[in-house]
């Protein structure tokens, strides 16, 4: 099984890196060797040629079969899943659109190694019969293989690999109230099965996280998961100051028995996720939610140089949005608040968040909200260090900050092109405490128009040409 896995890794890279490229590029290089040589058959650059052609049709097949390789594994990956677990994966919200993608992926890659094997079919034709006509219809089903190899949309992981399934998922549901950061956020960009998988882990932490004394156990597992995914995050922004053994030392800090780091970082069996595979999970997030990830760093970045400020303040709030987007699916936007008064020590403070955003849908917005009591949470120091083995550091009072944090993801849905202006107010008994406006700029995005017209006009016109050079043949 494992060398399996192995092969189609190495099959995957090497159609992502070689084929994808080749089959992108080697039908101009054809297309230009036979306009220089005027469409000579009988020009001695003619071998050099047909090598060239060769090689296409055989790097377009591997691609087709690394598609091919792909969706079978994934509907083994289904079936062994349903088995384990005793219920209707397939029936999962999310996992139509994961076939609806795989099998594209295998259509596209299919019929652009029917055309480019077409392609060669009529060349060799036109070297054994002569006929020049052929030679063109041959080029013309090559910039058909092109429009269609274009439109392809290679994953960056082979299926076997986890995490390699969000390639060909995009999230449909996203949490609005987000109480713990990463541990709210994460599973929204999940597909059906990492999420389960995810799911999995998390049981798998329970058994090994130790409970303070004070604390439910509900609770002590929140605060445990959402520590351990801060440090993976603060370990891949800032490797070197939280380097790999300041993770796993602050992670066994969490356990009943230090000695199990071992058991999280390699679990012994592999259906539940390591080290790496959560680091995927965060890369991903930021990736496709990046206003979630900013607002890690902005704290950061406010506990390390604007520290008095943040003590004085009885109340923190930042909202992130993209500042430019491309297309109208819609742009997220995080509004993040932190209750750091006094007079909320031991009860929640009920605030209202207001939001305005004129050519947006929804265009107005009115949310009720209690954060969450201040609790204990208080900073000694007048200058924190990021990191220190006793004593306060960003760290841990980060950690403790986005855990009695409160948050609201929403989805706007722009309605034309242009910069927008929203608003965001944050109202407590009836007053503005807080406010910020800020503008979205709303481009076209043609680099996905380019794609589809560059891709549909390289079908048509080899179709075309291919039609009307087959009419004139004598």
């Amino acid at each position: 099984m494992v060398s399996i896995k192995r092969l189609t890794k190495l099959l995957h890279y090497f159609t992502r890196i070689v084929c994808y490229h080749a089959v992108l590029v080697l039908p101009f290089i054809v297309f230009g060797l036979l306009a220089y040589i005027s469409f000579d058959i009988n020009h001695p650059l003619i071998n050099i040629i047909t090598l060239m052609w060769i090689i296409l049709v055989f790097l377009a097949f591997m691609l087709f079969i690394d598609a091919f390789v792909g969706k079978f594994a994934f509907e083994v990956e289904l079936k062994s899943e349903a088995e384990r677990r005793l219920m209707p994966i397939s029936s999962l919200r999310g996992i139509t659109i994961i076939k609806k993608n795989i099998s594209r992926l295998l259509f596209l890659s299919f019929f652009t190694f029917i055309a480019i094997a077409i392609s060669f079919a009529f060349y060799l034709l036109s070297l054994v019969l002569g006929l020049l006509p052929l030679v063109i219809v041959a080029t013309s089903l090559i910039l058909i293989a092109f429009g269609l190899a274009i439109l392809i949309k290679q994953p960056k992981l082979p299926v076997v690999e986890i995490g390699a399934l969000l390639d060909f998922y995009s999230p449909i549901e996203f949490k609005v109230y987000i109480d713990n950061m990463f541990q709210d956020t994460i599973p929204s960009i999940l597909d059906p099965v990492s999420y389960m998988k995810f799911d999995d882990w998390v049981d798998y932490v329970r058994n090994l996280i130790k409970i303070p004394e004070g604390v439910d156990a509900s609770t002590a597992l929140e605060r445990a998961i959402e520590k351990i995914l801060l440090m993976f995050y603060l370990n891949i922004k800032f490797p070197k100051t939280i380097n790999d053994e300041i993770v796993r030392k602050e992670i066994a800090e969490l356990l009943k028995n230090p000695k199990d780091i071992e058991k999280l970082q390699k679990p012994e069996t592999e259906t539940i996720y390591d080290f790496n595979d959560l680091k995927k999970f965060i890369d991903k997030l930021h990736e496709t939610a990046p206003e979630i990830t900013l607002i890690v760093d902005r704290l950061f970045f406010t506990l390390r140089d604007n520290l008095k400020q943040f003590k004085t303040s009885e109340l923190f709030f930042d909202v992130l949005a993209p500042e430019i987007t491309k297309g109208t699916n819609g742009i997220n936007t995080y509004i993040f608040l932190f209750n750091n008064s006094e007079k909320y020590i031991d009860k929640p403070r009920p605030i209202r968040i207001r939001i305005f955003a004129p050519d947006f849908e929804p265009n107005q917005l009115s949310i009720d909200l209690s954060l969450d009591p201040k609790g204990t949470f208080k900073i000694e120091s007048n200058k924190l260090p990021i990191y220190a083995k006793e004593g306060e550091d960003i760290v841990g009072k980060l950690s403790e900050i986005l855990q009695i944090g409160d948050g609201i993801w929403i989805r706007l849905i722009p309605k034309n092109y242009g910069t927008k202006i929203i608003t965001v107010l944050i109202e407590e008994q009836g007053k503005i405490i807080a406010s910020r406006q800020f503008s979205i700029t709303i481009k076209r995005n043609i680099t996905d128009f380019l794609k589809k017209i560059i891709g549909s006009g390289s079908i048509l016109s080899g179709i075309a040409t291919s039609i009307l050079r087959l009419a004139i043949i004598p």
